[in-house]
């Protein structure tokens, strides 16, 4: 049982260095490039920072947990806070990953009336909803709707799965994982479908002085970053 520890101590050390370095990579080339900072650069920042608090703070709970044996096992107010913390992340990090699908799903589909949609204003309304909506899905078992509990299985407190929160826990699995998730899918779908079109008979796109040709390659390195944010909370 031991090497089972120990093993996936490991594992989910790993996951945590990964998921650390990985924003933190993304965060120093917003930074350090000023053709990164669009009008919709928040989403992707916001994305990034979830996914970076959160192999900072929860996995690194979980890890010390493991190696202790359990400390959050009591199902106490320390244990509440940590399924506080992950519910909102995780929540907040899905559905800035919707929104920046969203983004270029626009982008893609009307690239004559974006900047007219999609605008700072807008975005930061979105980032304030997101975030209202991430803090009262996570805080309603404070509120005695739903519950968390420690799960002796991944060493971490996660809303419990009973049948006295089923309503919360299908609300929070329906709403919360599943709709993003199909959506996502779909508005990809959507994306490959246009992009395929477009590579048959090409992409312009003009500005104030001229228009010029874009390669369907470079919608697909703009949405590589979206990809493997995707792939990376699947595989979470």
């Amino acid at each position: 049982m031991s090497s089972v520890f120990h093993i996936y101590a490991t594992l989910i050390i790993s996951t945590s260095i990964g998921a650390v370095s990985a924003n933190l990579i993304l965060l120093l080339l917003i930074v350090s490039h000023l053709k990164l900072r669009t009008d919709t650069w928040g989403l992707t920042l916001n994305l990034s920072l979830c996914d970076m608090t959160f192999g900072i703070s929860v996995i690194s709970i979980a890890i010390y947990s493991n190696l202790e044996g359990g400390t959050l096992s009591n199902n106490g107010i320390a244990c509440k806070l940590v399924g506080f913390m992950l519910v909102l992340l995780q929540l907040a990090s899905l559905n800035s990953l919707v929104w920046a699908t969203i983004d270029k799903f626009i982008e893609i589909c009307f690239p004559l009336r974006y900047a007219h949609i999609v605008t700072k204003r807008r975005i930061f309304i979105i980032l304030t909803l997101l975030w209202m909506y991430a803090i009262v899905v996570a805080a309603l078992p404070f509120m005695g709707f739903g519950d968390y509990s420690f799960k002796n299985d991944s060493y971490v407190c996660l809303p419990s799965l009973n049948s006295t929160t089923m309503a919360y826990s299908m609300m929070l699995l329906s709403g919360g994982v599943l709709t993003p998730i199909a959506a996502i899918s779909v508005l990809y779908i959507g994306i490959i479908q246009i992009a395929r079109n477009q590579a048959k008979r090409g992409t312009f796109v003009c500005n104030d002085q001229h228009c010029y040709y874009v390669p369907i390659r470079s919608y697909f390195r703009n949405t590589l970053i979206l990809i493997v944010s995707a792939c990376k909370y699947y595989a979470q």
